[in-house]
C-alpha cells in the first residue's frame, strides 16, 4: 500500500471520528434545537397501564433552569381515568420551573403549572415530573418510573448517514483493483 493510500485512509477515518465526536458533543452542552421533543412516560399507580406524552420546549439548553419562555406544549395521551389533552403557551397562569439533561433526565423536579383546564369531568392545573421517577397529573393521574427521553433530532440521522457514506466510500477507495 503506498503512502498516499494510507495518508488518504488515516485522513478519511479521521474526518469520520471527528463527525461522530463533535454531533455527540454537541448534544452534551449546548442549545439542542429551536423545538426539541421529549416523550415523557410512567407506569400508573391509581390508572392501569403506561401513560405517555411529548413535551415540546423552544431554545432548549441542556441543565439549565427552565421556565415559561422555554415552554411550546405538553399533550398527554390519556389514561383510563383522563381523557388525553393538550396544553400550550397561550394556557392562562403559566408557569414552568425545574431541569432536563440532554437525554431528557430530570435533575430538578419538573413542573409545570396552569389555571385549570377541564378535560372531561376532570380538572388539570399541575403536570410534575420528580427527579424521583413519581409523576402527577392533575389529581387524577399518579404512578412511578416516570421521565423523559429525548426526541432525537433529524439532524441526528442525517450526520449518522453522512458518517456511513462516508465511511463506505473510504473503505470502497482502499480495496485494492
Amino acid at each position: 500500500m503506498s503512502f498516499a493510500t494510507k495518508k488518504r485512509r488515516w485522513l478519511l477515518s479521521g474526518l469520520f471520528a471527528m463527525s461522530l465526536g463533535l454531533s455527540t458533543a454537541a448534544q452534551a452542552f449546548i442549545i439542542v434545537g429551536p423545538d426539541t421533543e421529549f416523550a415523557f412516560y410512567g407506569t400508573c399507580s391509581d390508572c392501569s397501564g403506561e401513560v405517555s406524552g411529548t413535551v415540546v420546549l423552544s431554545n432548549f439548553t441542556a441543565d439549565s433552569p427552565l421556565s415559561f419562555f422555554d415552554f411550546v406544549s405538553f399533550t398527554y395521551d390519556g389514561s383510563n381515568l383522563l381523557n388525553p389533552f393538550t396544553v400550550d403557551s397561550s394556557a392562562p397562569g403559566l408557569s414552568l420551573s425545574g431541569t432536563l439533561s440532554a437525554d431528557g433526565t430530570v435533575t430538578t423536579d419538573f413542573n409545570l403549572a396552569f389555571n385549570a383546564l377541564t378535560v372531561g369531568s376532570s380538572q388539570v392545573n399541575q403536570i410534575l415530573v420528580q427527579s424521583d421517577g413519581s409523576w402527577f397529573v392533575g389529581l387524577d393521574d399518579q404512578g412511578t418510573n416516570g421521565g423523559f427521553a429525548a426526541v432525537p433530532a433529524p439532524s441526528t440521522a442525517v450526520l449518522l448517514a453522512l458518517g456511513l457514506v462516508g465511511a463506505g466510500a473510504a473503505r470502497r477507495h482502499t480495496r485494492p483493483q
